[in-house]
């Protein structure tokens, strides 16, 4: 259809622009057209205009060679003398980063963080700050031993009336080293007590002051000044506690056992790309005057070495990659060497192009007298950045072509007038969007849009799901799609779940794709799974590591802007209806937005958010609920933090022993609402949340508190 719009208006030659190979050259029959990827016509160029081969380089769509010719570079750097000392400051200071406690509205949020990005530090401990995670390192790289929440001196624990554990004790000197979460102005974690907290803090320092200990004190507003290390070096030093680097072997060893290595190449490979990829205004100059933290001059730093590794490698190879190759050309072109036959330009996928490619569509349009260029694009779609795709081109698509003017298609084929709407609704909440109404030809008076709330294993959600489907529905005869926000969240192709819901959905169940992938796909019904409050969920709470702002196109500042408009693409993939799973312990803040009145969907077991109090959590404020922590470990909601764990059913394997009956407490039911499984509460008067469960040896049977390892509750009722 756009190639006969195309031979009806265009009798000159023109060139047809696309980011993917979505079309065959064959199927065009106008000589006039030329219809390339970008990638392509890069390519061409190069060899219409160059007497010398270049070759494209083996990296070049292998991001996993890249990755390990990368990683090999790096641990080479680890061995050197004289790199030794930065490399061994940025793993120990900085080669993990994201969000701190201060960052979090709840201690939920912060706990499920916890629980996905897990703060290992090289010595192999599980830390619960990022400022603990960096204060343990620098211990390591310093040859300082320490033990990470000890038992303050076990032998007083009877005496006080808290179980006091401080964040380090230092053996081979004695000293302990606390790492308290307060600002300057002794402000608290939003969902930490600011006085309780703080009078905890003066508790502490009275105890060490009456049993003459030495307490090293450290605060978050030391990591908020990037300080934390320089603060932590001088305390070191002021009590006389030696520092010796960590031996090359060892340091090697702990970079590698702990996949440090691994997430600094991983880190690398994509700075690398969006380096080049803007290399017109790159270049290590400029990313030193950019930087600002240390953390930023000691990456810049390092990569400045990795990028003259590969750039050797490419030159000895006789070898280009995809980004020289778009350089190249541009170059080509501005200097007059390749003539462009084209008055006419068409770049589909307008949101999706990088500035790179910016620069060589001007060059190619600036050749040409009174070359006319046309960008087709929807900003509503722009889910690329993290590719180099820079929304601003589009957004302030006068300022880079001049004059212009905009064209808005607003009518789909596609989907009906209820997704139209919700969708339009729903993306437009960002402001910097571009304000347009859609039309659609499909008309429904119903809700288009389902919120489902899945009360099932997660990973094995879409069986009952697809189950409790209208029959209708399932013998429609129609297609059905699968995204998900990431692959690892898809049924596997050839899986039994697969297998199973195409013997329930008597229509054509497509093979199961992430969202990113499913850009310009459509089907009659579309089901998004793990629309979740999670670190992997929908927002993705992941966050692009801070250093590569220094590469990057800006981003909108809006909140989860980008998510928001990967959920647009995956509502927009359904004609007639979307569904969205969720689950009731947490469901995604888009799924609380889309429950809002202004928004009209449908709800499918919302009963099932009710959930159930953690016992600990609700005697202390924090309200944590009981959730499937992972497989049949069902925990507090606030793990780590709060390590409660229910016990689990040992009938069903799919639930947890809780009361149900207020008028008799001591019996507890599986939360498996098909499950008739039973349990009694633990008897003891203190114990919290217990279950008794059948322990001993073969001749020695009896009923014990499943919370004995973590409460120490010592409860026995004997048959």
């Amino acid at each position: 259809m756009q190639f006969r719009f195309v031979k009806k208006h265009f009798l000159s030659s023109l060139l047809f622009l696309t980011v993917f190979a979505v079309f065959s050259q064959q199927s065009i029959v106008d000589a006039n057209v030329t219809a390339k990827t970008f990638h392509s016509l890069g390519n061409g160029i190069i060899k219409d205009t160059s007497t010398n081969k270049h070759n494209i380089s083996q990296f070049a769509g292998q991001e996993i060679k890249l990755k390990e010719f990368l990683n090999d570079i790096v641990l080479s750097e680890i061995k050197k003398d004289g790199a030794f000392e930065e490399i061994n400051r940025f793993f120990s200071e900085h080669s993990i980063t994201g969000k701190n406690a201060h960052d979090f509205r709840t201690l939920e949020d912060y706990s499920r963080s916890l629980r996905t990005q897990k703060l290992i530090t090289l010595n192999g401990e599980y830390v619960k700050s990022f400022g603990e995670l960096i204060i343990a390192n620098y211990l390591f790289c310093n040859s300082i031993r320490y033990e990470y929440e000890a038992h303050y001196k076990p032998t007083l624990r009877k005496e006080y009336s808290f179980n006091y554990r401080p964040d380090f004790y230092l053996p081979d000197t004695g000293q302990y080293l606390e790492y308290y979460g307060i600002n300057r102005l002794g402000e608290t974690a939003p969902y930490i007590d600011r006085s309780t907290y703080n009078k905890q803090i003066e508790d502490k320092r009275k105890l060490h002051n009456k049993e003459k200990t030495t307490c090293l004190e450290l605060f978050y507003y030391d990591l908020q000044e990037d300080k934390l290390t320089d603060r932590l070096s001088t305390l070191l030093e002021q009590h006389n506690i030696e520092k010796k680097a960590v031996p090359h072997d060892l340091m090697l060893k702990m970079v590698v056992d702990r996949k440090y290595d691994t997430r600094l190449t991983k880190l690398l490979v994509t700075f690398l790309k969006h380096y080049k990829s803007n290399a017109k205004e790159n270049s290590i100059d400029s990313l030193k005057l950019k930087s600002k933290s240390s953390r930023d001059k000691i990456f810049v730093k390092l990569f400045q070495n990795i990028l003259m590794e590969y750039e050797k490698k490419l030159s000895l190879e006789s070898e280009i990659d995809f980004e020289d190759m778009i350089e190249m050309a541009t170059l080509k072109v501005s200097s007059g060497l390749f003539k462009s036959p084209w008055k006419y330009i068409i770049v589909d996928e307008f949101q999706d192009i990088s500035r790179g490619r910016y620069f060589l569509i001007k060059a190619l349009q600036n050749q040409v007298k009174r070359a006319k260029t046309y960008c087709v694009g929807d900003d509503w779609q722009a889910i690329n950045r993290f590719a180099g795709a820079d929304l601003n081109l589009m957004k302030y698509f006068k300022y880079y072509f001049g004059k212009s003017s905009i064209v808005k298609l607003n009518l789909t084929f596609r989907f009906n007038n209820k997704i139209a709407h919700l969708s339009e609704k729903f993306v437009t909440r960002n402001p910097s969007q571009f304000k347009k109404r859609i039309k659609s030809l499909k008309h429904e008076r119903t809700p288009q849009v389902c919120l489902y709330w899945n009360n099932n294993d997660p990973e094995n959600v879409l069986i009952p799901f697809l189950s409790a489907l209208p029959k209708e529905v399932l013998d429609s005869g129609k297609s059905l799609q699968i995204l998900a926000r990431y692959s690892f969240n898809l049924p596997e192709r050839h899986s039994t779940q697969l297998k199973q819901a195409q013997k329930i959905w008597l229509g054509n169940v497509l093979p199961p794709k992430t969202i990113h992938s499913s850009k310009g796909l459509e089907a009659d019904y579309v089901v998004v799974l793990d629309v979740n409050s999670d670190f992997n969920g929908f927002p993705s709470e992941k966050h692009d590591d801070p250093v590569l702002n220094l590469v990057m196109p800006n981003a909108d500042s809006y909140r989860f802007s980008e998510e928001r408009r990967l959920m647009y693409v995956a509502l927009t993939r359904a004609c007639e209806k979307v569904y969205l799973i969720t689950q009731p312990q947490a469901p995604s803040e888009f799924i609380l937005e889309l429950m809002e009145k202004e928004y009209f969907t449908e709800r499918i077991n919302q009963s099932a958010t009710e959930g159930i109090d953690c016992p600990i959590c609700k005697l202390d404020g924090n309200h944590g609920k009981i959730v499937n922590i992972k497989d049949n470990f069902y925990g507090c909601s606030n793990y780590p933090i709060c390590n409660y764990r229910a016990a689990s059913c040992n009938e069903c394997e799919g639930g947890y022993y809780h009361s149900k009956d207020s008028s008799n407490p001591k019996l507890l039911s599986c939360s498996n609402s098909d499950c008739d499984s039973n349990a009694e509460k633990c008897g003891s008067p203190k114990c919290n949340g217990g279950v008794l469960v059948l322990k001993g040896g073969f001749n020695n049977k009896f009923w014990g508190c499943h919370l004995y390892q973590k409460t120490g509750c010592k409860y026995i009722k004997r048959d």
